[in-house]
C-alpha cells in the first residue's frame, strides 16, 4: 500500500521523506565533510578516527578533530 492511498501516512510527509533522502550522500565518510581543506572530514569518534588507518585512499584528505576522543580503550 502506497503512502497516496495509505491513510495512516500523510502525503506531504511522504513526500518531504523522499527528498530528503535524495538528499542524502550515498554512503557519508567519518563524522562529515568531504575532505578538502575547505570542508574537511569531520572526526567525532574513536571508530572515526580508526577508520583513517584503514583507507590509504583518504591519507592525502583533510580531517578535523571535532571532539576529545580517549583512544584507550
Amino acid at each position: 500500500m502506497s503512502a497516496a492511498t495509505n491513510p495512516r501516512i500523510p502525503r506531504p510527509f511522504s513526500v518531504l521523506a523522499a527528498v530528503l533522502l535524495v538528499g542524502l550522500p550515498a554512503h557519508a565518510k567519518y563524522g562529515g565533510g568531504t575532505g578538502t581543506p575547505e570542508d574537511p572530514h569531520q572526526i567525532w569518534t574513536a571508530e572515526q578516527m580508526n577508520q583513517i588507518g584503514l583507507h590509504a585512499e583518504d591519507w592525502d584528505k583533510h580531517f578535523k578533530l571535532m571532539a576529545d576522543i580517549d583512544l584507550a580503550a
